[in-house]
């Protein structure tokens, strides 16, 4: 039920936002999935010590990209909204 809304609403989108989402989302995601495998393969690969710490430079990488690629586009989004429901002009 949530992700058919969230589906909904990201087709509901305008279009700088939802290329802004999809060009972006493969670095976004891409740092996570290196984060876990740097985290998950820790001792096999390399030094326990320094996958570890790869890791999460890699998980803080995610949370800043997560920060800096959906919370632009979410307020792109909010003020298209906000100027379609102006009624004072």
């Amino acid at each position: 039920m949530l992700l058919r809304d969230i589906k909904s609403a990201i087709k509901q989108m305008n279009r700088i936002s939802k290329t802004y989402i999809r060009l972006l989302n493969p670095l976004v995601f891409s740092s996570l999935t290196l984060a876990l495998f740097c985290r998950l393969s820790a001792g096999f690969i390399g030094i326990y010590d320094n996958m570890l710490i790869l890791s999460g430079e890699l998980f803080e990488l995610f949370k800043n990209l997560l920060a800096a690629v959906y919370v632009p586009a979410l307020m792109i989004e909010l003020v298209r909204i906000l100027a379609q429901l102006d009624t004072i002009n």
